[in-house]
């Protein structure tokens, strides 16, 4: 009867402990390495399969703020820009393909980062821009969301992103619903200090490696927090809190960015 019970409880012991290694396996097995961050981070997506998500979403994305802004000059001003900062070193060696798109949006002052490269400015932040340094502030610090695959991380435990679990292969060709449903879920996302942080030290290294001024980051972040009132501007500070440490935090480094030269 005593050797009855303890086998049960030993046999009980024994599923408790394969049950557990196994849980640990799987979330190994979808913990990736970023190779420019250096930390682990629990993704289901490959970089191919982010990259043909977010092409699939860029018209949606369009959609849902008017469309793409039509003036020329401005969205090719926008595009060098863009080019020119994912021309450095380490952005280059990705294998994310970077595009970079207006929306018509006067009013909403955001900006946004699909993993695997497209980004989108609003024109209502756009307009509050006045040289092309500033304008690279936003792009870089949106590519470095990118490279830091921290969109990714944050929808990796959403509906649309299951059926990646335990596959490689690239699918293409997603139902209306689940395209909004994914794009839904992005707009939803606002990113805490420790991204918001490692966003700004990728920024400033990609603006210095391409030639522009980084200076003027910490300006824009003060113009955006409230200390002017700016229509619109809640939009970005909700996606992208701008604490009095973060403006602080950007000033050193620019310092030391210009010990350096």
């Amino acid at each position: 009867m005593l050797s009855n019970q303890i086998r049960k409880y030993t046999t009980g012991i024994i599923l408790i402990v394969i049950v557990v290694l196994i849980s640990v396996l799987l979330f190994f097995r979808k913990t990736q390495l970023n190779p420019v961050t250096g930390k682990k981070q629990h993704i289901n997506l490959t970089h191919q399969q982010e990259i043909e998500l977010g092409l699939e979403c860029a018209p949606d994305m369009a959609a849902r703020f008017g469309g793409l802004y039509s003036n020329t000059d401005i969205k090719n001003k926008v595009k060098v820009i863009g080019q020119k900062l994912v021309a450095v070193r380490q952005v280059s060696k990705s294998p994310y393909q970077f595009d970079f798109h207006i929306l018509a949006d006067s009013q909403m002052v955001n900006t946004f980062s699909f993993p695997g490269g497209q980004i989108f400015i609003t024109r209502g932040l756009l307009k509050l821009l006045k040289t092309d340094d500033e304008i690279a502030i936003i792009l870089s610090h949106e590519i470095g969301h990118v490279m830091g695959r921290h969109t990714t991380e944050k929808l990796s435990g959403f509906d649309i992103l299951e059926k990646f679990k335990d596959s490689t292969h690239v699918i293409t060709n997603y139902s209306p619903n689940q395209i909004n449903s994914y794009i839904t879920d992005l707009l939803k996302i606002t990113f805490d200090s420790e991204e918001e942080s490692e966003a700004d030290e990728l920024a400033l290294k990609y603006m210095v490696e391409a030639g522009y001024n980084p200076k003027a980051f910490p300006e824009i972040l003060e113009k955006l927090s409230g200390k002017s009132e700016i229509p619109g501007a809640e939009d970005f500070l909700n996606r992208h809190p701008v604490p009095e440490n973060r403006i602080e935090n950007l000033k050193s480094t620019i310092i030391k960015y210009h010990k350096r030269k």
